[in-house]
């Protein structure tokens, strides 16, 4: 009887476990788009990247591993595909648009 009592327990804290961090997941909605290179704070892109629903980032450096290099390459493919689907296929070419709009009526 303590076996199976045990097994139950477990099998509740496993399936809370799991809502719970679907739960974080949905609510952070946290995407970020990783630049290499010298660090900068991307302001004006951020401005519009918080309209798509991510925010940019510098990671890694001036000098990045190969390894590195294909991580975030793939995370941001990943990133592309979701807002793709999301804004269509030529969202960057709109987004590149709206940060040369908030460049330019910031720095006049």
């Amino acid at each position: 009887m303590k076996t199976i009592t045990l097994f139950f327990i477990l099998f509740l804290a496993c399936c809370t476990a799991k809502e719970n961090k679907i739960i974080v997941a949905k609510k952070k909605n946290d995407f970020t788009w990783l630049i290499t290179g010298l660090p900068d704070n991307h302001t004006n892109e951020n401005i519009v990247a918080k309209q798509y629903g991510f925010k940019f980032a510098s990671f890694g450096g001036c000098v990045v591993s190969i390894q590195l290099r294909d991580s975030i390459r793939n995370e941001n493919e990943k990133l592309n595909k979701l807002l793709s689907r999301k804004f269509g296929k030529n969202w960057r070419v709109d987004f590149d648009k709206r940060v040369q709009y908030v460049n330019e009526r910031i720095n006049h």
